[in-house]
């Protein structure tokens, strides 16, 4: 099994394919590309060679020019009202603060088309995922896909579509076994980063995928993470990952001084000020997770969970819990989020039913909200399931009572 490519199946003897024989004979000061490419095209064939245009020739600037008589094509939705597809997704957490776990969870849930968390999956087809790994141990990582499989009551044909679709590059075990891993190129010269640029192409060439993972950036790259670096990097992701969507995860600063009085579930915005790089990363990605994980006052672990977008609305934070201890699967915990509970109260009190959801609009509006407001907290409440539609008619969810709707 190449110390590079793990798609976490069980290794037997009997596996013949390319990945059976070591990667590179010995360790080396750089990569064998064409030894790469080989390891890299399990299960599906090279795509053709494409033709290479000069910068001069593709910079054709009439073609990049808005034309408002042509209706472009809308962005197929990878999670509706999460990202799309050719987002660039920075998914952001405190170190320990199961950005991993819950990144891995996606990557999964991607690969076979399910629904993750509240987000319906929205994709036309189950997506092919490259997972690059720089820091999970093999066991660790093992026992994490296993349990998530587990407790996802995956079905022999689900495993085997999983095994296909999803691909977790190994970094650190290439690291252990002596083989480097060049880190991303961001527009330096000479040839160490021709060569790392050429292993990045080539990399995405035989390797394409749907959607990317990158866990974490700081062992992506090998730069400082100033504004003006950042904002070069974020280019360089988009120019070769091209039209995939790609979530990266990334560290917050040390908490220190007035930054430790910030809480996600108030002030969400502010709290992401804390993100290492923070104004190139909110200017320029598509969406930016933000995850923390607290204690409850039952001292039950949660993580909350939000996001906001170039061009949605802000995702408030949503706690999560583990469904069962050690099953390393997220779920959202059964009650109305802080932002949302006046309005589910005041629906609550004026009844709980309403023939469509205009009516329930203009309850919230009647008590002091704002028409925007009260049509995004509906549109919240429907999604994350506390307002149902029944019969005809929309039903609010008591999330107090399982299985019981209000009043």
């Amino acid at each position: 099994m190449s110390p590079l490519l793990h798609t976490v199946r069980p290794y037997t003897p009997t596996q013949t394919d390319n990945l059976s024989r070591p990667l590179l004979a010995e360790p080396t000061d750089s990569i064998s590309l064409d030894r790469l490419e080989s390891a890299l095209t399990v299960g599906a064939p090279s795509p053709p060679e494409q033709p290479t245009q000069r910068f001069a020739e593709a910079h054709d600037s009439f073609a990049f020019v808005f034309d408002p008589d042509v209706r472009p094509p809308q962005e197929e939705n990878l999670y509706k009202g999460f990202f799309a597809k050719g987002d660039l997704v920075i998914w952001v957490g405190r170190e320990k603060h199961r950005k991993t776990n819950l990144v891995l969870q996606s990557a999964m849930c991607a690969a076979l088309g399910r629904d993750f968390l509240w987000f319906r999956f929205a994709a036309s087809k189950p997506q092919r995922v490259v997972f690059i790994d720089y820091e999970s141990k093999s066991f660790s990582l093992w026992q994490r896909y296993q349990a998530i499989c587990e407790e996802m009551a995956l079905t022999n044909d689900e495993k085997h579509r999983l095994k296909e679709n999803l691909f977790i590059l190994k970094v650190r075990q290439a690291y252990v076994a002596g083989h480097p891993f060049p880190s991303f190129p961001v527009n330096k010269t000479g040839p160490e980063n021709e060569e790392a640029r050429e292993f990045w192409q080539r990399l995405i060439e035989r390797h394409p995928a749907d959607l990317y993972v990158i866990d974490p950036l700081r062992c992506f790259h090998a730069r400082d993470e100033n504004d003006s670096l950042i904002v070069q990097l974020l280019t360089q992701i988009r120019q070769h990952f091209k039209k995939a969507a790609v979530i990266v995860t990334h560290h917050m600063r040390k908490l220190s001084g007035e930054s430790q009085s910030v809480d996600l579930r108030r002030d969400m915005r502010s709290w992401s000020d804390g993100i290492r790089g923070s104004s190139a990363f909110k200017a320029h990605a598509d969406v930016v997770v933000c995850q923390e994980r607290q204690m409850s006052a039952e001292e039950d672990e949660v993580v909350y969970l939000g996001a906001f977008l170039k061009d949605g609305p802000d995702i408030e934070p949503t706690a999560l819990e583990e469904s069962n201890g050690q099953s390393f699967f997220w779920k959202v915990c059964p009650r109305v989020p802080d932002k949302l509970k006046r309005s589910f109260d005041v629906l609550k009190q004026a009844g709980g039913i309403f023939p469509k959801l205009t009516a329930a609009q203009q309850e919230l509006t009647k008590a002091g909200g704002k028409r925007a407001t009260a049509y995004r907290h509906i549109g919240e409440l429907r999604k994350r399931g506390f307002l149902l539609k029944r019969d005809g008619r929309f039903i609010l969810q008591d999330p107090e009572v399982p299985d019981a709707l209000t009043p």
